[in-house]
């Protein structure tokens, strides 16, 4: 089954609902239509496995989900391209993706990435001799980042599960991020407060597929650099970094989730050895 525009909207108005009730009521109230209306798209959606039905909550099942991961990468490709390259107001930008927003093709999107890749983000070279890379001088940074829901700006609950900030280093021949986590609390929705500790970190990377972070030692998470993607400020630096990722923790109680990291790189500041 292939989605059509509104069917989309019915996925992104559960996705922003998630976290309160995410009745039919409010679905109609979020999306301006009738409740027969939606009552006909919903029940599609639940028959064609987006979603599923829990105490008359709708829940996105991982169906949807593969479809809001590239309808997030599509947004971004869009902005870093008009927005960025380009320098059309953002709000403007905005406004005009709404209107095709999940209408891009797979194939479309790596287009877009490449040419991202090959005419405004930064570019390695291996072979440099340079003690430079990604204009960032070889060693330890901190950097300051933040835990967003989705695509969003809301700061999201995993937030408070890192140590802040992250550390930033670049070497030679590996450049990456380490997130340090820590032991999380977790409101259940019989107000039990839980409490756990990160067990996996996956990130999103530039293929769109999740990869399982490696520790570089108990608590302290790997993200390669190269699977960041980039907005660049007006002198071709690095402004903004950001990378989707997905965590669960220790207690099975706390539910898997997903979420946005979006790093600050005019912030950085080196640590002296």
């Amino acid at each position: 089954m292939e989605l059509s525009k509104a069917q989309l909207n019915y996925i992104l108005a559960i996705k922003q609902l998630a976290g309160g009730k995410v009745t039919q009521k409010y679905i109609c109230e979020y999306l301006g239509v009738k409740k027969s209306t939606a009552s006909i798209a919903l029940k599609n959606l639940e028959e064609n496995g987006y979603i599923n039905k829990s105490e008359n909550n709708y829940i996105l099942t991982e169906k949807s989900w593969e479809i809001l991961n590239q309808t997030d990468r599509e947004k971004f490709e869009f902005m870093s391209l008009f927005n960025g390259f380009f320098g059309i107001e953002k709000e403007l930008c905005e406004n005009e993706y709404k209107k095709i927003c999940g209408s891009f093709s797979k194939e479309f999107i790596d287009k877009l990435t490449q040419l991202r890749e090959r005419k405004y983000n930064f570019e390695i070279n291996k072979n440099s001799k340079s003690e430079k890379t990604m204009n960032i001088e070889f060693g330890k940074y901190e950097i300051p980042f933040q835990v967003v829901q989705g695509s969003g700006e809301s700061r999201s609950m995993g937030d408070k599960g890192f140590y802040h900030p992250a550390i930033l280093v670049v070497e030679k021949d590996c450049q990456y991020i380490v997130l340090k986590s820590k032991e999380i609390y977790y409101k259940s929705k019989t107000s039990q407060i839980l409490k756990g500790k990160l067990q996996e970190l996956y990130y999103l990377d530039t293929n769109m597929a999740w990869v399982l972070s490696k520790q570089k030692e108990e608590s302290n998470w790997i993200i390669p650099l190269k699977e960041i993607l980039y907005q660049k400020d007006d002198f071709e630096k690095a402004s903004v970094g950001i990378i989707k990722i997905k965590v669960a923790a220790t207690t099975m109680k706390m539910p898997e989730s997903i979420a946005e990291i979006t790093f600050n790189f005019k912030l950085l500041k080196k640590i002296e050895e």
